[in-house]
């Protein structure tokens, strides 16, 4: 089973992953978290093409390191970055299936950012090429809802304000850029998941109340995963 929390930077993703991670911990389940930020592998080519056109730029806010990637200036580059990490994913998923079934002996992976939306906006962003019509995008997207309609999955995702985003994290690369990712999410979601096993949370209202809805939630899903009614 494979719960995704799913959002913008600063709206609550890790928060909500670690408080589920504890919970199910706290009731005899075994979980696996993944951090699904950065996944790198046959994408190491395009990030070093990238460094030599210096279409990558490295931005220093406060104290903070933050990493620019302006792909969409050169369109060879732009869609050799998204096959790259397409496959990257598909490398890092099954890495992390392995050592959740076979070392971990897991039951449970909680994955802090997935392929969809997440890593698909992150592209959308990067590239500004619509990732949708790409064949081997628009196959793992038909993946992943298939596997949300059956229940394998559960998508909680973390919908917020920009000006939610602008408060909470100071390590943005510039002011816009939470107000495009939120538009990003809001557009996707709607468009690509309406689904009876996602649960929509408003990042901007109390983290206990949030709580309480997601674990109500991941209870009945789970439940009735297990038990064998999902179809």
């Amino acid at each position: 089973k494979f719960i995704v929390i799913s959002g913008v930077d600063g709206s609550g993703k890790t928060t909500k992953a670690k408080a589920i991670q504890q919970y199910l911990t706290s009731m005899g389940v075994n979980v696996t978290y993944v951090w699904f930020r950065w996944n790198a592998y046959l994408s190491y080519l395009p990030l070093l093409l990238a460094k030599i056109a210096k279409l990558t730029i490295f931005k220093r806010i406060n104290d903070n390191v933050v990493i620019v990637r302006r792909y969409y200036r050169c369109k060879p580059l732009s869609y050799l970055w998204i096959i790259t990490q397409t496959i990257d994913f598909i490398i890092a998923h099954l890495l992390s299936l392995l050592r959740a079934r076979i070392l971990s002996k897991t039951s449970v992976v909680i994955y802090d950012r997935f392929i969809v939306p997440d890593k698909l906006i992150d592209l959308i962003y990067e590239t500004r090429v619509n990732v949708l019509r790409i064949p081997l995008m628009k196959a793992l997207i038909y993946w992943f809802l298939k596997n949300l309609r059956k229940g394998r999955f559960i998508l909680v995702y973390m919908k917020v304000s920009p000006q939610t985003v602008l408060r909470r994290r100071s390590d943005l690369p510039s002011k816009s850029y939470p107000y495009v990712y939120v538009t990003l999410y809001n557009s996707l979601t709607t468009l690509l998941i309406n689904e009876k096993n996602t649960l929509v949370l408003y990042g901007d209202r109390d983290l206990r109340e949030n709580l309480i809805k997601t674990i109500a939630f991941i209870n009945e899903k789970l439940l009735s995963y297990y038990k064998g009614d999902e179809k």
